[in-house]
């Protein structure tokens, strides 16, 4: 799992818990109360407030199963660290220097004269845990902070030397090569919503933050479709994201009764085609009537014709989804050929 803070111009900070894929399990607004002792559970430490952001959103994640967690540099903290050890949870993130006690990383200066893919690392035991502090010179010199993965074993990572012109291999811990492959999830999520958001423009921030949260959930809806075609070994390549969102879109606007178009019906399908003369009824769309959710038979109060084609007989049988009555008897199942 990965969690990192999202600042907008639009002046709100979105704070976000995501897994795999760039699904979003779980978000928190920032208000500026958070911090206060109501809403700290009993058992939970008072880190500052960018640890407790992390309390907060892994509230939900199971204890002692090994669970990892990755998180910047915003977050990191040794006492963060002890705290997700302790109830079983591993980590590992990006760190500023400073937040280390008594850093024996080297400076800046005298990191410029070593060469690309430098790395040092120290260990230390903090509260009975066991963690692993390493620096990391590559485009620039990062420090990791973990309590499951160390510096070794090394690999070898493909680089642009500017100065040669080429492409150059340089070694690289474990550190980063874990923290590189899990991280990003919130930056693929962005990127998701960036393509195909929701282009309505407001001066109020809230609706902003309402529009951004339905972008969210559309994205979900996308991953959980997509990963439900791999888990049943069928794949839809053709299933884009700007697809999805187009049949998303339709299917809530035809879901329920609809006024009747005027003109001919367009479709050869026989129920669709059928006319209705009372005014009080309208036949739902084929994408609503074809779905296999919520069609329950109920009992209708008043006793009108059946709506299914070439059925002439009364019935007070009605579907509770497409408001329409169907006839249904134990010689007759209009209620099934309807919906099929």
């Amino acid at each position: 799992m990965h969690m990192k803070d999202k600042p907008h111009k639009w002046g709100y900070k979105l704070y976000l818990l995501c897994g795999d894929m760039g699904f979003a399990h779980k978000f928190e607004i920032y208000s500026g109360q958070e911090n206060y002792p109501k809403f700290r559970r009993d058992g939970e430490p008072d880190i500052g407030a960018s640890g407790n952001i992390v309390i907060r959103l892994s509230r939900e994640i199971p204890r002692n199963q090994n669970y990892k967690l990755y998180f910047d540099r915003y977050y990191s903290s040794l006492n963060l660290s002890v705290y997700l050890f302790q109830q079983g949870i591993q980590c590992v993130g990006t760190i500023q220097r400073n937040r280390i006690p008594s850093c024996k990383f080297r400076n800046d200066q005298e990191l410029k004269k070593e060469p690309r893919g430098f790395s040092e690392e120290f260990s230390t035991n903090f509260e009975s845990v066991d963690i692993s502090t390493g620096l990391y010179k590559d485009n620039s010199n990062v420090a990791f902070l973990s309590t499951f993965v160390g510096e070794m074993p090394k690999s070898e990572v493909r680089r642009f030397d500017r100065k040669k012109k080429q492409h150059i291999m340089v070694p690289c811990p474990a550190v980063v090569s874990v923290y590189n492959s899990h991280m990003g999830n919130v930056d693929l999520l962005d990127s998701n919503i960036g393509r195909h958001h929701i282009k309505v423009r407001s001066k109020r921030w809230y609706m902003r933050l309402f529009f951004h949260l339905v972008d969210t959930i559309v994205i979900n809806a996308w991953i959980l479709y997509r990963r439900m075609l791999k888990e049943t070994d069928r794949t839809d390549p053709s299933m884009t994201q700007k697809m999805f969102r187009t049949i998303l879109a339709e299917t809530l606007c035809r879901f329920g009764p609809e006024l009747k178009e005027r003109g001919r019906p367009s479709t050869s399908d026989p129920i669709e085609t059928k006319r209705i003369k009372h005014k009080g009824y309208s036949l739902p769309r084929k994408d609503v009537r074809l779905d296999p959710f919520n069609h329950w038979p109920i009992w209708n109060a008043k006793r009108t014709t059946c709506k299914h084609p070439n059925c002439k007989g009364y019935t007070y049988v009605m579907c509770e989804k497409c408001k329409v009555n169907l006839y249904l008897n134990k010689d007759k199942n209009c209620f099934r050929s309807f919906h099929n």
